[in-house]
């Protein structure tokens, strides 16, 4: 109604006069026209006239004072809305430096090669593990791309080393999704389906100080031989690169978790590129 009213200003006016002024007329006509019909005999006395304005007008007082409220209050709700978005802005970023974030410190993805893994497990699927030996555990996370069941299983590895850039003390890493970006050979269009961990083996337990790094053994397997010939040198010519997106999990000692993705993409022959940003609620978990 307040919309209406601010939108039709002259309108809003007229109705209000003639809302007041109406039964007026009507009182004024009945007083002094003789209809000859007794039921429009009026029985009003100028003090019921007078009695009827000054409610009339309280009436009118009350309903614009209503309005006005009405729009007060909607004003200040806005208010209150943008005051809590910026104390909200706020705390973010006083606590951004506790959130335990990743950075890529170093990598290097190796040339495809024939390779078979000891299992086959889910198709689209992700292992994370680890080995212990004198050196110290060794992490390593094995992908499984499409259903790895054929005779020649090809397999594209990528060395990375994991930095803990926050102040905080990371005690968990999750791989909850790796994707690939979709490509073209001739006429056909490959579109990567996105692997997804498991609920039991996608996880890196160990404490992670500020500063310190760990290395991860990043694993593919594969058994279309169409991502062997556009993620390989062939022939003199690189038809596409090496380019999965890390979705990541970290968990920090406090249990604050952060969400992020790590782009790996290294094209041949140039200085190799990893690109790292947060992201927040655009992974698909549903």
């Amino acid at each position: 109604m307040l919309e209406w009213i601010l939108k039709h200003k002259l309108k809003a006016i007229l109705v209000a006069v003639l809302v007041f002024a109406l039964p007026l007329v009507i009182v004024h006509l009945l007083y002094k026209l003789n209809s000859g019909l007794v039921w429009l005999h009026t029985e009003w006395t100028a003090g019921d006239i007078l009695t009827y304005i000054a409610g009339f007008e309280a009436l009118c007082g009350t309903v614009i004072l209503g309005l006005v409220s009405i729009y007060q209050s909607k004003t200040a709700q806005q208010t209150n809305e943008r005051i809590s978005k910026e104390n909200n802005y706020l705390q973010k970023i006083s606590v951004q430096k506790l959130l335990p974030l990743l950075k890529v410190e170093s990598h290097l993805i190796r040339a495809a090669t024939s390779d078979r893994p000891k299992s086959f497990p889910a198709e689209n699927s992700i292992i994370v593990g680890e080995s212990v030996s004198q050196n110290g555990r060794q992490f390593f996370v094995e992908v499984y791309l499409g259903s790895v069941s054929g005779n020649e299983v090809f397999s594209k590895e990528t060395s990375l080393t994991l930095k803990n850039i926050s102040e905080g003390v990371i005690r968990q890493i999750a791989f909850d999704q790796v994707r690939f970006s979709s490509f073209r050979l001739g006429s056909e269009v490959i579109s990567p389906p996105i692997c997804v961990g498991s609920d039991q083996h996608r996880f890196i337990s160990t404490l992670l100080l500020p500063g310190d790094t760990i290395d991860i053994t990043f694993k593919v397997f594969y058994t279309d031989i169409r991502y062997n010939n556009f993620w390989e040198y062939k022939n003199g010519a690189v038809l596409g690169v090496f380019d999965p997106c890390v979705y990541l999990t970290n968990t920090s000692i406090t249990g604050i978790e952060y969400r992020e993705k790590i782009y790996i993409n290294e094209a041949y022959g140039f200085k190799g590129k990893v690109m790292y940003k947060a992201f927040e609620e655009e992974q698909d978990n549903a």
